[in-house]
């Protein structure tokens, strides 16, 4: 019976992409091997696809003007915008199976951009001046957790950001020297984790050495992202104050390390039961699994632009960081009291 109940779980794995009902135990076990082989290749494209935001999303928006705080001034605020970067559609399409079929991109309704959303919030002091008394020290902070459960559908996604940043006041803008530049150097550690399952119920039929089987299968399929990296950041922002309005701009350059791991697979309870004798019935769970991990780029370098605008200890700002495959696009408030 155990024999039957592998041969069924197998089965039931293939079900959903051929109609073809194998009897061979020796086949069926090859053609897991194929179709493990081919959910880590899916494993390792949505890997890529989804790590190459990750740094830039938990790292961007916290860029500001020159106007750093001083001994004794405060200051705290927070962002909220979007990451995003160019699907790699012509990648999907290149994969090459040996026992799924082909993904047709053509017909496909395929996003051109995969959008996340980013942000975080800051703290920042001038009562810790490590460099000198035109310094402030920061930290950035973000715990994002939410879920979403439907019927067929699930999702859980958790992003975690810790950072901290120390600003350094290079040139301060007067009448001698018509713009400020502002130094920074931050050490970032994030992490997090989005799992989501589809729900993939099937019925049939199997004839095993002559005998037929009613198989049930209550499955699902799964992609499981994980990521633990951490990055040192460089920063030079050049800014030009004209009243209330300071549009600034600048270079960043990010050393990162650490670990992504993407798990795509499909898990299943499985029922099978002798047609016709229900006493003769069998339940086991089953799983192919298939996990991808890489590492981050070693270097990443962003341009930088953005404007600010503030009244009193009031101040909100937009920033645009671009890094080649990837940008973002932040908002948010901050109130600086000297």
């Amino acid at each position: 019976m155990k024999r039957i109940v592998f041969a069924a779980a197998i089965f039931i794995f293939s079900l959903p992409v051929f109609a073809d009902i194998y009897s061979d135990l020796d086949e069926l076990t090859a053609e897991t091997g194929l179709l493990k082989n081919d959910i880590g290749k899916i494993s390792g494209f949505i890997n890529s696809e989804l790590t190459k935001q990750i740094i830039l999303n938990g790292t961007a928006g916290a860029v500001f003007p020159s106007a750093i705080c001083g001994f004794p001034g405060v200051e705290f605020g927070g962002g909220i915008g979007i990451s995003a970067g160019k699907f790699n559609v012509e990648g999907l399409s290149s994969l090459k199976y040996e026992y799924l079929p082909a993904i047709d991109t053509q017909s496909a309704d395929i996003p051109k951009q995969i959008p996340l959303p980013a942000g975080s919030f800051h703290l920042k002091s001038g009562f810790f001046p490590v460099l000198g008394k035109n310094t402030d020290l920061g930290l950035r902070f973000l715990a994002l957790d939410f879920g979403i459960n439907q019927e067929d559908v699930s999702l859980r996604a958790q992003h975690y950001i810790f950072g901290l940043e120390q600003r350094f006041l290079l040139i301060k803008e007067n009448e001698a020297v018509p713009f400020g530049l502002l130094g920074a150097l931050s050490l970032d550690f994030l992490s997090g984790r989005v799992k989501l399952a589809l729900k993939q119920s099937e019925t049939g039929t199997s004839e095993i050495n002559g005998t037929v089987y009613d198989i049930v299968s209550d499955g699902r399929v799964s992609v499981l992202s994980e990521w633990n990296v951490q990055t040192i950041g460089a920063k030079l922002i050049l800014n030009k104050e004209l009243f209330f309005f300071n549009p600034f701009a600048g270079l960043g350059l990010n050393f990162n390390f650490g670990n992504y791991t993407t798990t795509a697979g499909i898990e299943s309870d499985i029922t099978i039961t002798q047609s016709g004798v229900p006493s003769n019935t069998a339940s086991k769970y089953a799983e192919i699994k298939s996990p991808y991990s890489s590492e981050p780029s070693l270097l990443e370098a962003r341009l930088i632009a953005g404007f600010e605008i503030g009244v009193s200890v009031f101040k909100w700002n937009v920033t645009y960081e671009w890094a080649g495959e990837v940008y973002s696009l932040i908002t948010g408030i901050r109130f600086q009291i000297p």
